[in-house]
């Protein structure tokens, strides 16, 4: 690859349900950017054209500890500041609300992360500030925390009683607000 980049993360602060942000957050954020971007055909279940073009760019990602990790790829630009950010691995959506949202896509087929996938579909755009849609989340993280389920991306990384416990704060966020 053309170059590789070591992110010491800074997890100090926590998401809105204050659960802390961890290196799970981070690898859950890189399995939705993978398999959302990588599917064969629109019609694959799994994907959105919106990142696919970033895709050959990467060339592989290695975690180094519980706050550091590489990413090794061909984009490359003059300015070293524009490839840190092409490559920034900072999640701004917590690992339980993407598998949340995925199961509502895939699972419940009641909803699409972009428009023209919804319109397709005939289902609605997924918009996390509606109640609605709210009501779908609360659904997905419902069922996940009932069964104890744990994301394939982080199998390994977790325990079912802590994932139980995103979940539930999670669900009592959107109970709060």
């Amino acid at each position: 690859s053309k170059v590789e980049i070591v992110y010491n993360l800074d997890f100090r602060g926590g998401w809105h349900d204050g659960s802390p942000i961890t290196m799970n957050d981070v690898l859950y954020a890189l399995y939705m950017f993978f398999q959302w971007a990588s599917g064969t055909t629109p019609s694959d279940t799994y994907y959105t054209a919106v990142a696919g073009y970033a895709i050959p760019l990467y060339k592989g990602v290695k975690i180094i500890n519980s706050t550091a990790i590489a990413i090794y790829g061909d984009y490359w630009y003059p300015d070293p500041s524009m490839i840190l950010d092409f490559y920034n691995p900072f999640p701004t959506t917590p690992w339980y609300l993407y598998a949340a949202m995925e199961k509502v896509v895939v699972d419940y087929n009641q909803a699409r992360f972009s428009r023209s996938a919804a319109t397709a579909a005939r289902v609605r755009w997924l918009n996390l500030i509606t109640s609605d849609d709210t009501k779908l989340i609360k659904q997905a993280l419902t069922d996940m925390m009932q069964s104890g389920f744990i994301p394939k991306a982080l199998q390994g990384y977790m325990s079912a009683s802590d994932a139980v416990g995103y979940y539930q704060r999670a669900i009592n966020f959107i109970d709060t607000y």
